[in-house]
């Protein structure tokens, strides 16, 4: 992985941990979740109510607000899994690289358990996001596999 000189390359470029307690936080992530045009994990928006329950009981190894330039753009997340989530909208994806960049150089993926996690992080997208899939592959991610899920989406 590339080193980076920190105070210059993330200038304006923050990763605040999300807090349950802060309505701003819930509020932020719920507004992004409605905004969102591709789901992986719901089908339907969930009341706010069950999104603060969800939140209340955070499922994500870490989860971070992404400020850039003092205003939230997105929110991402790491798994236990060593899986990533990203939140942002289309107009923030020139960030991608910056983000993950960050990501990695604060966090370290779990080491490996076999048929439970690899060594590294990965990331889930949509295959219908192709401009995401595209900055993805620009800060570097590698296509590993693809999911196939069964029933009703």
């Amino acid at each position: 992985m590339k080193k980076f000189n920190k105070a210059n390359f993330y200038k304006n470029l923050e990763l605040i941990k999300v807090d349950y307690l802060n309505d701003l936080h819930v509020n932020l992530l719920y507004d992004f979740l409605k905004k969102r045009k591709f789901n992986i994990s719901h089908k339907n928006i969930p009341t706010y109510e069950d999104h603060l329950e969800f939140v209340k009981n955070n499922p994500y190894r870490k989860w971070f607000l992404i400020s850039h330039e003092f205003k939230i753009k997105g929110s991402i997340y790491i798994l236990y899994d060593n899986g990533i989530g990203i939140d942002i909208a289309p107009s923030n994806y020139y960030l991608v690289d910056k983000i993950l960049s960050l990501v990695f150089l604060e966090n370290n993926p779990l080491r490996a358990m076999p048929s439970i996690r690899t060594n590294n992080f990965h990331i889930n997208i949509s295959p219908d996001n192709h401009e995401l899939n595209s900055f993805i592959t620009k800060a570097g991610g590698i296509l590993k596999q693809q999911t196939f899920e069964f029933g009703e989406s």
